[in-house]
């Protein structure tokens, strides 16, 4: 089963490879360094950053002035074609071997450290297991974005005049923010005193229960991946 790989995928580090090929090969070896983790969508944009700055430092290793979004447009492309690889039904021996046609027919000149360059990080399994993560982690329902509690008190007026607030009442306001398949939604939910009790025990016994899934001695038997420093 073929995928349908774009040659946009792949703009940046044809430019990469044809103004500092050098620096094509230390990001690659920078990236195959990451640990895994869940969302590394920022540690990968960081590590494009650090590795393209650490390469216009060593001698000889100056790259011509690149545009100022080049280094977040490079990391948007590698961070898309590394999500497919994650959230693809296909091995990603062929989501390669799409790459690599894709490179042979749009970046002929740029072909061969192009194509070292994807087969090393496609051979990465730290790097693939954080992004197969994080789709299986995103391929749900209405995930949550934000929560918010907020607490009003409201006056409770006489029944028989509006002129005299006989008493006050406490309103707990949940609102949860989340995202559907199509759009993100908010949505309020009004709590009792008893329901807001039994949501913070829910939450404190759910923490007590991820600490220990977290314990150094099970994570590790486990594979257990978290977002990072978490």
């Amino acid at each position: 089963m073929k995928t349908n790989i774009s040659k946009r995928m792949f703009l940046e580090l044809a430019k990469l490879a044809s103004d500092a090929p050098t620096a094509l090969g230390r990001l690659s070896q920078d990236l195959t360094r990451l640990a895994p983790h869940l969302y590394p969508f920022e540690t990968l944009r960081d590590t494009v950053l650090s590795s393209l700055d650490a390469s216009e430092m060593e001698p000889g290793g100056k790259m011509p002035e690149r545009p100022a979004d080049f280094t977040g447009d490079l990391s948007t492309s590698l961070t898309k074609l590394l999500y497919m690889v994650g959230a693809a039904h296909v091995p990603a021996s062929t989501i390669l071997s799409d790459s690599i046609t894709t490179i042979r027919k749009d970046y002929v000149s740029h072909a061969e450290p192009l194509e070292a360059f994807v087969t090393e990080i496609f051979g990465c399994k730290d790097l693939l297991l954080s992004f197969k993560a994080t789709a299986l982690r995103e391929d749900n329902e209405n995930i949550v974005l934000d929560s918010k509690l907020v607490v009003d008190i409201r006056p409770v007026f006489d029944s028989e005049t509006i002129d005299v607030v006989s008493a006050h009442t406490l309103l707990y306001r949940l609102k949860i923010t989340h995202r559907t398949a199509r759009d993100v939604e908010a949505r309020i939910f009004t709590l009792s005193q008893d329901a807001l009790d039994e949501l913070a025990l829910a939450i404190e016994r759910s923490r007590k229960k991820i600490e220990k899934l977290k314990s150094r001695s099970l994570g590790e038997s486990l594979g257990l991946l978290l977002e990072e420093n978490k």
